[in-house]
């Protein structure tokens, strides 16, 4: 799962940079699975389930994380 949100994360930042994304899950530690920073984060629930709806403003990788 944690190379899955790997490769999610850098096709996200190489190639939707400046795009905004929303992401609803009952993971709270999936920012920082993505390793990018919420720009806004809204407690929801889904019938029971405790969620997020993560906001991400998505910025293009650096020279230096590319390699």
């Amino acid at each position: 799962f944690a190379t899955l949100l790997d490769q999610f994360s850098k096709r996200l930042k190489d190639h939707f940079a400046g795009w905004e994304i929303f992401v609803l899950t009952a993971d709270m530690g999936l920012p920082g699975h993505l390793r990018m920073k919420e720009s806004k984060r809204t407690p929801l629930f889904n019938g029971p389930l405790e969620c997020r709806l993560f906001k991400f403003e998505i910025r293009g990788r650096t020279d230096t994380q590319k390699s």
